[in-house]
């Protein structure tokens, strides 16, 4: 049987740390959390539950996930956020593969999406399917401040079966700050195109966000929720134009 050590990044995750933390239990040998310097109750529940803490200054995704696997002496690790849960059936895939002689490199896991307790089964959040379970020494984090992504010297993840259950939204009003916040970490990697790429991108790249989720992915069958997604997938998008024309304007 391979030993799995399992991988949480946490700032103040006190509602979801322990549920979290359980829900790993049932896959990974041992628990590791790299804590932002939480300023609630997140360490001390990690530590009741008998996870080592080690507390890191935040900078981005990509150096936090890999400094986590240096800290961890396991070869496979498993991330998991905060507010994602592995299902049932999942589990089973991943104990499955584990009590295997030799595993695959690399395993994505099918993850759905959910604002409060409604699943989200179209539009651009599907199919949403992430790497998080693999060998660190075949893999590792890269990629841009907002979308990191795992590099895999040309291994294709092998998809597992069972839903990886994703709760980041309690309500539709969550989207906004999203939006918001991801529109401009991104326009920092598009100040140094040039002012036609850009400008382009502001009045046509919106609209194809908008067109291919809700109308192309079916996002409308989605109700409400799907609107809400459309729109702040939209809003993203001309925030991240925007604000990287805007940056450029003042950095001549």
């Amino acid at each position: 049987m391979h030993s799995i050590c399992g991988i949480i990044l946490t700032y103040n995750e006190e509602n979801n740390i322990q549920d979290a933390i359980l829900n790993l239990k049932k896959v990974a040998d041992s628990i590791f959390i790299l804590d932002s310097f939480s300023t609630d109750k997140t360490e001390s529940y990690a530590l009741e539950l008998g996870a080592k803490v080690v507390k890191r200054p935040w900078t981005n995704w990509v150096e936090a996930r890999n400094y986590a696997m240096e800290q961890v002496a396991e070869n496979w690790v498993l991330f998991l956020d905060a507010d994602e849960r592995m299902d049932t059936k999942l589990i089973e895939s991943i104990l499955k593969e584990k009590n295997k002689d030799e595993m695959y490199p690399v395993y994505a896991f099918l993850r759905r999406n959910f604002i409060g307790q409604k699943p989200i089964l179209f539009g651009n959040w599907n199919p949403d399917t992430k790497p998080r379970l693999f060998d660190k020494a075949k893999a590792k984090w890269s990629g841009s401040l907002v979308h990191e992504k795992l590099s895999t010297e040309g291994i294709k993840p092998d998809l597992l079966n069972g839903e990886l259950l994703h709760y980041s939204y309690k309500e539709i009003n969550g989207l906004k700050h999203k939006a918001q916040k991801y529109g401009e970490l991104a326009a920092q990697s598009l100040v140094g195109k040039s002012w036609l790429k850009l400008v382009i991108g502001l009045f046509f790249s919106p609209i194809i966000r908008f067109v291919k989720g809700y109308v192309f992915k079916r996002g409308f069958l989605d109700g409400l929720e799907g609107v809400a997604i459309a729109y702040y997938n939209t809003q993203e998008v001309f925030i991240k134009y925007s604000k990287a024309i805007k940056k450029k304007t003042l950095s001549k």
